[in-house]
């Protein structure tokens, strides 16, 4: 049983840092104003929305 358990949490471990290594490639966007943050889908590009009053763009590949 304990070896069972040993193996979750390592396993659990090796796929938080895995997933972590994954969103840190990724062009995360911040908004520390308004409190969120989000990860656009690959090829989309990240725009500042502010000139049309919005907080951001994404606009997705042509």
């Amino acid at each position: 049983m304990r070896k069972l358990l040993r193996f979750l949490i390592f396993s659990l471990l090796v796929l938080g840092l895995s997933f972590n290594i994954i969103l840190a490639e990724t062009e995360k966007y911040v908004d520390k104003n308004l409190g969120f943050s989000i990860v656009p889908p690959e090829g989309w590009e990240v725009k500042d929305g502010k000139p049309y009053n919005l907080a951001v763009i994404f606009v997705g590949p042509a």
